[in-house]
């Protein structure tokens, strides 16, 4: 017996859960929209410090809202705990099974609550659900496509929680326990009533990390991609490109693309700038699915492209050109105007070439496709290729 009230567990879970619900709630008002789960884990939190205050109440209040409503609050707690993971991955809710979990749970407790007291089988039912919930959300966690620090810690006290309940269980199960919860003292009592005073504040910084982690990457990829196409800003490409001729080891070919939309100054004279906004929209969308994973897409200026082809020869940089090229043939969305694109492509693998260099040699190829009749492409001067024709062809498929 260790002598502590079992109600300063739970005071204390009430206070912290208010706290943290009070935190989403206004995480959930200020932040972007695309981050979902906020309105959940708040909501779990408010289910949950309600039950700890009508746990606190037993004695004073009816056993049907200090036990068998307190109960049922709790664990409804933790399923919109995994309902707002599942938001947060991206992951369609489980708008039956939740439900039906609950509802058969809420079958399961009048028993015991109200025809004839049992503690112990209560303490049964909810261990068994909190353990499998508390797993099922560690097992989610886990499954995020991204993996941090953040992920890993809120997965582990997942699991770690959860298996707490499944030990109370499994000692509940095959041990008497005293018939009155405040009376249950037993050191496994204080330990399963402890993590969850644990769990309450350590879930929630993981929220919080997982939810920053989250904003953070939005806003690198704001800072660094295209709001309108979704392809690397200049300055962000630049940046890789330098990074990539540096490391680019002496004897690797490494190419670049330089792409222009062909008379796009007259689609926006004759159609208005909302159709060359289209255009430029549409020939991005194409020619990321040309791309190769490895593969570099990024915006140089108005409706001029340019592309990284790491560990690319210029006879695989042609191929790869001349797809891109006849990309614009594929059907667009209505409204789109017809359009073609011309594209120059340069070469190096010493490794020693400045990135301004390289780009420089493959807008002079651009504009030699242009002077040439557009739609087409060409090489940076001095580039041999077996596969000449696919930069000089402008119907080679």
């Amino acid at each position: 017996m260790l002598g502590f009230d079992p109600r300063s567990f739970i005071i204390i879970s009430a206070a912290l859960g208010f706290l943290c619900a009070f935190v989403f709630a206004v995480l959930q008002r200020s932040f972007p929209t695309e981050i979902k789960g906020l309105k959940e884990w708040a909501r779990a939190y408010f289910l949950m410090t309600a039950a700890a205050v009508l746990f606190a109440l037993r004695g004073s209040v009816p056993v049907v809202f200090t036990s068998y409503l307190a109960n049922i609050l709790l664990v409804g707690g933790i399923m919109l705990m995994y309902a707002g993971t599942r938001e947060f991955g991206g992951l369609p809710r489980h708008h039956r099974v939740l439900p039906l979990f609950l509802t058969v749970l809420s079958f399961g407790l009048f028993w015991p609550t109200f025809i004839e007291d049992d503690y112990r089988l209560r303490l049964l039912l909810i261990t068994a659900a909190n353990a499998t919930l508390f797993g099922l959300c560690a097992l989610m966690v886990f499954r995020l496509t991204t993996q941090h620090f953040a992920e890993w810690f809120t997965g582990a006290v997942f699991l770690f929680t959860g298996g707490v309940s499944l030990v109370r269980f499994m000692a509940a199960l095959l041990q008497p326990v005293n018939n009155d919860a405040f009376k249950d003292v037993s050191i496994l009592q204080h330990i399963y009533m402890g993590t969850f005073s644990f769990s309450v504040v350590a879930l929630g910084v993981g929220f919080i990390l997982m939810v920053n982690q989250r904003l953070r990457a939005m806003l690198e990829h704001a800072a660094s991609h295209d709001d309108m196409t979704g392809a690397r800003r200049r300055s962000a490409f630049l940046d890789l490109l330098e990074r990539e001729l540096q490391g680019a080891p002496r004897g690797r070919f490494t190419s670049l693309l330089m792409i222009d939309i062909d008379d796009f100054k007259d689609i926006n004279d004759r159609l208005g700038h909302i159709a060359g906004d289209q255009v430029i929209v549409d020939y991005a969308q194409k020619a990321l699915g040309e791309l190769r994973r490895a593969d570099l897409f990024g915006r140089y200026g108005g409706e001029e492209f340019v592309v990284l082809l790491p560990d690319t020869s210029v006879e695989q940089a042609c191929v790869i050109a001349n797809r891109l090229r006849l990309a614009t043939s594929k059907p667009s969305a209505w409204g789109v105007p017809a359009y073609t694109v011309s594209i120059g492509v340069a070469t190096v693998s010493d490794g020693r070439e400045s990135s301004m260099s390289l780009i420089a040699r493959a807008d002079d190829a651009l504009y030699e496709a242009k002077r040439a009749g557009k739609d087409r492409i060409s090489i940076a001067k001095g580039l041999e290729s077996s596969v000449a024709v696919l930069c000089t062809h402008p119907n080679s498929a």
